[in-house]
């Protein structure tokens, strides 16, 4: 079993928080752990940056899960991030991926405002 969640190209917009979860099977002989990369560079749990990383290893259903949360995100020269997991064993590597999209909320030309106007007054959507 190995699965990433969500699993899907996610749209975040600058300030916000997003959680992505990677689940596998977990063979304590096979010595699983689970590592985050953004663009191909490990990531690992840094406040200053809102990364945190958080890691169990479930025993009684013979499963590893590794949440990466990433928060209050930033740009940070690309507006498109890469998340892969990538569980490690002695048998092998696995990898999944999502697509991260970040538009700066600033940024009227993904959101225009629409201006509309009735018997009730007007509003803005």
């Amino acid at each position: 079993m190995f699965e990433l969640e969500p699993d899907d190209s996610q749209v975040v917009f600058k300030g916000d928080t997003i959680p992505i979860e990677c689940r596998a099977t977990y063979l304590k002989q096979s010595n699983a752990r689970i590592m985050w990369f953004k663009n191909g560079r490990l990531v690992e749990t840094n406040v200053t940056a809102g990364i945190n990383v958080t890691t169990t290893i479930l025993h009684e259903q013979a499963r590893i899960r590794s949440t990466l949360l990433l928060y209050k995100i930033q740009m940070d020269g690309t507006s498109v991030w890469e998340i892969e997991c990538r569980v490690v064993t002695s048998r092998g590597n696995m990898r999944k991926s999502v697509t991260v999209i970040i538009l700066d909320n600033n940024d009227n030309k993904y959101c225009p405002a629409v201006s509309t106007s009735d018997n009730k007054g007007k509003s803005l959507i």
